[in-house]
């Protein structure tokens, strides 16, 4: 893999502050991880041995989303952050910006993406989901999951489920379904030895649908 340009996320304590996002959903992980495999599971079990996912935003860490995925499926994983792919296992990494997909038209049968979209305007998402119709086969599927509202205190990014099946509409994606899903974190922290936790609400929402034929 070439370090392209640089991006967010590319030294260590930019990575750091990462994990520490991460970190924040510690006490909820195995549950919030559950809810992902759940609404995942039915899209890869139907892929076959050659098919190809696209994972937009995949930082560090695509094999805990997508563990259950066939033998012989292959996984591109794609960051903007060289350093964050730099420390994923994925054998597929690209470095590149997901709203200019360095991906042939209709090559992808699964497009995924999870906690990506918060970070980009919604503007950037028109782009993103254009470039998602574009990759993938005709028929191919996505599932798009992120935060659509949490009550952290500094509160984390957030994107609304329902604007962004609008935007999908508009670009030509079919089948849209839209649902959410309430989690409660435990939010732990050390501030000068000094540890604590919060309980949060996050509210995760889903977005599914296909290309048309």
């Amino acid at each position: 893999m070439v370090e392209n340009k640089r991006s967010i996320w590319e030294n260590q304590s930019e990575i750091d502050n990462w994990v520490l996002h991460k970190n924040l959903f510690a006490g909820a992980r195995d549950g919030i991880m559950n809810f992902i495999h759940l609404e995942t599971f039915p899209f890869l079990r139907n892929l076959k041995s050659g098919n190809k996912i696209l994972d937009l935003g995949s930082g560090a860490n695509n094999e805990e989303y997508l563990f259950r995925c066939p033998k012989g499926v292959g996984i591109i994983c794609l960051d903007s952050s060289f350093g964050m792919l730099s420390r994923s296992p994925t054998e597929l990494p690209v470095q590149a910006d997901a709203r200019i997909l360095p991906v042939k038209s209709d090559s992808i049968d699964l497009c995924t993406s999870f906690f990506l979209i918060r970070y980009l305007t919604e503007e950037e998402w028109t782009l993103l989901l254009g470039e998602i119709r574009r990759v993938l086969k005709p028929d191919g599927q996505f599932i798009i999951i992120d935060l659509v509202e949490n009550d952290y205190p500094n509160q984390l990014s957030i994107c609304d489920a329902n604007l962004l099946a609008q935007r999908a509409n508009q670009v030509g994606l079919t089948d849209l379904q839209v649902r959410n899903e309430t989690h409660k974190c435990t939010v732990r922290g050390n501030l000068g030895g000094y540890s604590y936790e919060q309980v949060m609400v996050a509210e995760l929402g889903v977005l599914t649908g296909r290309k048309g034929v």
